[in-house]
């Protein structure tokens, strides 16, 4: 694989990544460049290490972009992550039933008790 088309793909996974986690009510530009920083060094040692192995060296790059996919596949959403700390984004925990409700709610939409 030539290296600029490497990259490229690189940047496009790393875009992906980030994209799933603002979905999640996350912070896609943090995971984009935990997807992509990470990459040069790696690539680096693994050439000084490797003598220069061209396969070595690409499988090294796409390991950051990998573990940046399963972090952002992984992450918990606005509901779960509401419903673990208490309040995430536009999500609180009833005190009542303990699911997860939006801040502006008067009242549960699963137990009915007044927030």
């Amino acid at each position: 694989m030539e290296p600029l088309i490497g990259l490229i793909v690189i940047i496009a996974w790393a875009a992906l990544n980030a994209v799933i986690a603002s979905k999640r009510n996350r912070s896609g530009l943090a995971l984009f460049a935990l997807s992509t920083v990470p990459v040069l060094p790696l690539v680096i040692l693994v050439s000084v290490g490797t003598g220069g192995n061209g396969e070595s060296m690409a499988w090294a790059a796409f390991a950051s972009p990998l573990a940046g996919f399963i972090v952002s596949l992984t992450m918990a959403g606005g509901k779960e992550a509401a419903v673990r700390r208490g309040q995430h984004g536009d999500y609180v925990r009833c005190p009542s039933c303990a699911e997860p409700v939006r801040k502006l709610a008067t009242k549960c939409r699963y137990c009915a008790s007044a927030l």
